[in-house]
């Protein structure tokens, strides 16, 4: 009797782990909620502008966005290159007619692999053009966000 008690315990033991073992992969595997790029949450806007965009040596891009209403923004900017001396130049311009913002952005990697920045800056008009220029002798993976607040 304890034999067949033994056995049947094994038995039992081996069907469970056999059922953790297949359901456990299964709920690592349910995919989660998408993520969003443009959040709007009452009185704030979130828009991330470059998302790990690769610039080339001189290469230049603009991005646009609309920010009437809103009393100020922030803007989040980092860049990543193999071991680097030059600098991304970010620029701001709010419009019509455009009229350039003299609080320039520049991301310095200083010999390093890695630059970031971030400012904050009234609203000045209800149109913003952000423009990024690579002044450096590489290629950059660049990502920059926009925060803007009523």
């Amino acid at each position: 009797m304890i034999r067949h008690l033994k056995g049947f315990t094994q038995v039992v033991l081996c069907v469970a782990a056999a059922v953790a073992a297949t359901a456990g992969p299964a709920r690592a595997q349910t995919p989660g909620p998408a993520p969003a790029s443009v959040v709007i949450v009452d009185n704030t806007h979130f828009e991330p502008l470059f998302d790990k965009v690769t610039l080339a040596h001189d290469a230049k891009l603009d991005r646009d966005l609309d920010v009437g209403g809103f009393a100020r923004i922030s803007i989040l900017a980092a860049a990543d290159s193999a071991p680097n001396t030059g600098r991304v130049v970010i620029r701001t311009a709010f419009g019509p007619p455009e009229v350039p913002v003299p609080s320039l952005l520049t991301l310095l990697f200083g010999g390093g692999m890695t630059a970031h920045r971030s400012a904050t800056m009234p609203v000045e008009g209800p149109h913003l053009t952000i423009g990024v220029a690579n002044q450096s002798s590489q290629p950059v993976e660049l990502s920059l966000s926009v925060f803007a607040v009523k």
